[in-house]
């Protein structure tokens, strides 16, 4: 019976290699560009998720936002006098408008470069380790000598390993939310400073 069940275990660890291998090769996409994961969803009619579309469209309703939030305080400080200092200058006005569509610009680049550094640094790392073509379903498969035991710890091991990977995933969806979220954050940044909160 022991015997059967080590048996059961090595190949379950051995039909996800395919998989373990795929995620341990993107964990970095996993979590930066998990779009480029999600991209290959397919959607009704067969088309697939995409998620330039979705940036741009979400870029475009926050350029039009931001603007009709600078033509309402344009007006409520400067002709109406209800709020605000209206003998500041309305170049600053202009000013916070632009530092807004700044960030929501050069937040994409920079994120960019942003992870270009942190792929540079685990790269570095895995170097100085000289960790090379890790096989984990191989490791695990190949560490089940012991019976029944090591062959339970194995798939604990792997079990951990997968809600690791989960984890990896709701953090890349997270940072996904961010990076839609962050030309809206930018009118909010706007209106705050206006108001001299920030």
């Amino acid at each position: 019976m022991a015997d059967m069940l080590v048996e059961l275990i090595e190949k379950f660890i051995i039909g996800s290699e395919a998989t373990l291998n795929s995620l341990f090769k993107n964990m970095t996409s996993l979590v930066f560009f998990i779009e480029r994961e999600l991209g290959g969803i397919k959607v009704a009619d067969g088309n697939y998720i995409n998620f330039n579309n979705i940036y741009e469209t979400v870029f475009n309703y926050a350029i039009f936002l931001l603007v009709i939030v600078f033509i309402g305080k344009a007006i409520k400080t400067y002709f109406m006098m209800k709020e605000g200092d209206a003998e500041q200058n309305p170049f600053s006005l202009c000013i916070g408008m632009l530092k807004a569509v700044i960030i929501m610009i050069c937040f994409k680049e920079i994120y960019y470069i942003f992870v270009g550094i942190v792929q540079e640094f685990l790269d570095s790392i895995l170097s100085t380790i000289q960790i090379q073509g890790t096989n984990l379903a191989e490791t695990l498969t190949g560490n089940m000598g012991g019976g029944i035991f090591t062959a339970v710890a194995c798939l604990v091991l792997l079990i951990v390993w997968l809600i690791l990977i989960c984890q990896f995933i709701m953090k890349g969806i997270e940072m996904l939310v961010m990076r839609l979220g962050i030309p809206f954050a930018s009118i909010r940044t706007f209106k705050l400073r206006r108001r001299g909160i920030s």
